[in-house]
This record gives C-alpha cells, sequence and structure tokens, in this order.
C-alpha cells in the first residue's frame, strides 16, 4: 500500500516538476527521505539499520533521480510527460517492493 501512496508521489512530482528546471539530486534525495519517514510512520518503529537496508534506500535514490535527469530529456509535450510520469510510478511501485531483496541479494 506504501509503494502506491510513494509511487503516486513521484508521479506528482513528474507532472508538476514539467515547465521547471530540476534539481535532480536534491529532488531525489527529498523523495528517498519521504519514502524513510512514510516507512517508520506505518511501521511505528525506527527500522533496523543494516547495509541491506543503506543498499536498498541507494537504489531507491538512483532510480528517482534517474527518473527526474530523464524527465527533460525525453518528455517534450503535455501527453508524453503524462504518460512517462505513468510508466515510472508503477516502475517506481514495483522497485519499492523489491529493492530490499535485490539489495540483500547482492550483499549476500
Amino acid at each position: 500500500m506504501l509503494g502506491i501512496l510513494l509511487g503516486i508521489v513521484l508521479g506528482l512530482w513528474l507532472i508538476f516538476s514539467t515547465n521547471r528546471e530540476a534539481h535532480a539530486l536534491t529532488e531525489a534525495i527529498l523523495i528517498t527521505f519521504l519514502s524513510f519517514v512514510s516507512t517508520c510512520i506505518v511501521d511505528r518503529s525506527l527500522p533496523e539499520f543494516s547495509w541491506v537496508l543503506m543498499l536498498s534506500y541507494f537504489f531507491q535514490w538512483i532510480y528517482v533521480f534517474l527518473v527526474i535527469w530523464l524527465l527533460d530529456v525525453i518528455c517534450f509535450s503535455v501527453a508524453s510527460v503524462m504518460i512517462y510520469a505513468l510508466v515510472t510510478s508503477i516502475g517506481y511501485y514495483f522497485f519499492y517492493n523489491y529493492s530490499l531483496q535485490w539489495a540483500q541479494f547482492m550483499i549476500g
């Protein structure tokens, strides 16, 4: 459920970022921090910090950074922005759900 909400937030962020200069580094940090805070609120506790968790949030940050950075490169019209926001928010939902497993696989 939280992945859906964060995917919607990312999609809306992309839609509202179309006609302005995007700062991909800081915006990706902000959305990743929002993901961390919302996870803490839903779980009602701080997560147990480990390398797997940190790598998972790093993967999420890289995904969001690339999505925001590529927004100006790929999208030239309102329709393309809407389609791009829809596809990337669905991708973020699946990425959010599986990033912890991928990080655990990478670390071992």
